[in-house]
């Protein structure tokens, strides 16, 4: 009889100690059993190792694995170096899982074959409700199976709707190791906003298929404290040069370009979004200059692309200076307004 295949998952650890309990027993009580579960502590001050050799020390699954504060593309580059599983699945150490995730990942690629399972994930807000983000329309039409439905990445036009419309996280998902070892697909050290794309834009260009699966698999935190993602700071340049990597590895695909256009367009978005909701002005009129150059040199036309877009609100707003500068200067009331429309509440 084969063994099971197993499932490395990979988990950057940095001041985690609230949440990282949590975390450890949504992974551990996965209904698939053969699992390595590789925390790797990347210079944490708090709690959080000693929480981890805890557990441990009561489940063998548990490997610790300590660095020097290097950042979570780093740690996440260690775990990889470290993981002996035929597949490899990331978990935050703020978020949690479903108990049947990997199960049900695992069984998707398995009956069809696919190099790549993705699914569905809840988003945590502050006040612990949770809402379902549900997979694009192009994806959930084809997760109408018990372990999903696969779709062929046969041509530009696909590869394209991937980088676009994926959700852009490497958690939710499942990877064939092989592919990562094969193509040294690695994340950009030293790079802590957004490392995420980087990966998985290389990933999905060595992706022959795709398997998505029907319902939330994930618990995504979406308003952690003190997570990168909702503080106003230098690492949001990170996103410029995660793009740039990006722009390079497809470069001399033409047939790319407008997908690439909009997968610059959405960042730039997401960014806007957390100007409107207000911080540090003079910061905020730095990044959008950097924005507004950093787009018009790659793409001429974004602005008219961008009005073009689904889902994006205020788009003639983000596409001026002037009006994002008169945008900034409402009133905080209006400004969370805008920032519940834009995301679609």
């Amino acid at each position: 009889m084969n063994p099971l295949p197993m499932i490395s998952i990979l988990i950057p650890v940095y001041n985690a100690e609230r949440t990282l309990a949590a975390c450890l027993d949504s992974v551990l009580s996965q209904t698939y059993p053969e699992l390595e579960v590789l925390c790797v502590v990347d210079g944490a001050n708090d709690a959080s190792a000693g929480i981890l050799y805890d557990y441990a020390k009561r489940d063998p699954r548990v490997l610790v694995i300590e660095q020097e504060s290097a950042g979570p593309a780093t740690a996440r580059n260690v775990g990889l170096s470290a993981a002996r599983g035929d597949y490899i699945g990331f978990v935050d150490a703020d978020d949690r899982t479903s108990p049947e995730m990997f199960e049900k990942l695992l069984a998707a690629i398995e009956e069809t074959g696919a190099d790549l399972a993705c699914g569905a994930h809840y988003s945590v807000g502050a006040d612990g409700s949770a809402r379902v983000v549900v997979l694009d329309e192009h994806f959930a039409a084809q997760a109408d199976s018990s372990c999903g439905a696969a779709m062929d990445v046969q041509s530009p036009q696909d590869l394209g709707l991937l980088l676009t419309r994926l959700p852009d996280f490497i958690w939710g998902k499942l990877y064939r190791r092989e592919i990562i070892v094969r193509e040294e697909i690695r994340f950009p050290d030293g790079r802590v906003y957004g490392e995420d794309t980087v990966f998985l834009a290389k990933y999905l260009r060595h992706t022959a298929r795709a398997a998505f699966v029907p319902g939330p698999l994930y618990y995504y935190t979406a308003f952690s404290t003190g997570s990168i993602t909702n503080t106003v700071s230098d690492a949001w340049y990170d996103i410029f040069e995660n793009l740039k990597d990006i722009l390079y590895d497809f470069a001399g695909q033409k047939e790319l370009n407008p997908y690439l256009e909009e997968l610059c367009l959405r960042y730039y978005d997401r960014r806007a979004n957390a100007i409107l909701r207000g911080g540090d002005r003079d910061f905020q009129l730095r990044y959008l200059r950097y924005s507004f150059e950093f787009l018009s040199v790659r793409f001429p036309g974004w602005k008219v692309r961008m009005r073009s877009l689904d889902g994006i609100a205020f788009a003639r707003v983000k596409t001026s200076l002037p009006l994002m500068r008169l945008a900034m200067l409402a009133p905080d009331s209006l400004k969370t307004r805008v920032y519940e429309r834009a995301r679609g509440r």
